[in-house]
């Protein structure tokens, strides 16, 4: 061909070249070369295609074909590299445009809009996971606390309700032993009757103090012992027990019910007399400060003369210490008669329906009764 002989060498791609260039490469290869520019590039393109073999060996024709050689292999191939290194072949100068434009406010808007946001960690400075921390993740993880259920399950257990029953009982029971304990010891005759018993109890004790323990009965060969224990608790007894029990059932300051409740209640006299003992407390310790024998004459057995008769002591407690219990119990006696006088004691209930009926029918008999309100309680 008769291109291969010209001197020219065309070379590029035909997209960027003007039309006088294209009329140069269309009278080269011998065609048309009338048209506007996009049909040059178009009848050029054809006619490359038709006759590729034989142009691209041509050096004159050879640089269109590279260009084109190019193209292809540009579009055939993917795209590797990110594009925002591309910035960093412009140099220092681009950067400093780059630094010298800054973006409006609405445009940081818009670009922190379609910044892809990180997840909200846990913790602010927590720290990236390393292979080495994420080695113990494969470790088995530590039993958990026991929780409230597993205690729930042990305390459903029959044995364990039975423990827990009988410790309810038990506190149980010794609550109504403490109720039961302080209801005796806050009434005063039994406060009187304890004291006594105590007062019995020490004579005994006093006696027999190298005997042994249980101490052995008395029989007749201890006769002589037999006679001064009596005599001895006779002689406590005399003031410390027979004397204030009597007058504690004939003086008595506890509030008497009425004659009419007593006739309405068909009543015994005897039936309505109680045992006082703030008033045995009272004779009690009045008793023992003027209690004068102390002392008793003895006589010897099977006819001993009256030379061997030997006076003894038969007052074994002393009467400091009789006197001492007798205070004690006329104290708590005392502070019982303030605490049922203060209205904290018992209280005679009398049948308010009778009384309100009696009442009533007084008032609607006579008017005069209205006067004299005393005549209509009981």
């Amino acid at each position: 061909m008769s291109s291969s002989s010209s001197s020219l060498a065309f070379g590029g791609s035909l997209q960027p070249k003007k039309k006088a260039e294209l009329q140069e490469i269309a009278q080269a290869l011998k065609i048309d070369d009338t048209g506007t520019r996009e049909e040059l590039q178009t009848r050029i393109k054809k006619h490359l295609d038709e006759n590729t073999r034989e142009l691209e060996d041509d050096p004159a024709f050879a640089g269109l074909f590279a260009s084109r050689r190019r193209g292809r292999g540009g579009s055939a191939q993917p795209q590797t590299q990110p594009p925002l290194k591309a910035p960093v072949a412009r140099g220092l100068g681009g950067i400093k445009e780059m630094r010298e434009e800054s973006p409006g406010v609405d445009d940081m808007r818009d670009v922190s809009m379609m910044i892809p946001r990180a997840p909200i960690s846990p913790g602010v400075g927590a720290r990236p996971r390393t292979p080495e921390s994420a080695g113990y993740s494969s470790l088995p993880p530590l039993p958990p606390s026991p929780a409230k259920s597993i205690i729930a399950d042990a305390m459903a257990q029959p044995e364990v309700q039975a423990v827990v029953e009988m410790e309810r009982n038990v506190i149980r029971g010794g609550f109504q032993v403490l109720a039961q304990t302080r209801a005796l010891l806050s009434n005063g005759r039994n406060i009187v009757i304890i004291t006594t018993i105590f007062d019995f109890v020490s004579i005994l004790l006093t006696i027999h103090y190298d005997e042994p323990f249980p101490v052995r009965p008395i029989t007749q060969d201890f006769k002589p012992a037999a006679t001064a224990m009596l005599l001895a608790t006779l002689y406590w007894a005399i003031p410390s027990l027979f004397v204030p029990s009597i007058l504690g059932f004939l003086i008595s300051f506890a509030p008497q019910t009425s004659p009419r409740s007593q006739s309405s209640e068909s009543q015994s006299p005897l039936s309505t007399m109680k045992f006082d003992p703030l008033t045995s407390s009272i004779v009690r310790v009045a008793a023992n400060l003027v209690f004068p024998i102390r002392f008793m004459a003895l006589s010897g057995l099977g006819g001993v003369q009256t030379a061997e008769i030997e006076t003894i002591n038969m007052d074994v407690l002393g009467s400091n210490w009789r006197v001492f219990t007798g205070s004690l119990a006329l104290a708590f006696t005392l502070a019982e008669a303030i605490g049922q006088a203060g209205g904290g004691g018992n209280v005679i209930k009398r049948p308010q329906g009778r009384r309100l009926l009696s009442l009533g029918s007084e008032r609607m008999a006579s008017p005069a009764s209205a006067e004299s309100p005393s005549l209509s309680r009981s």
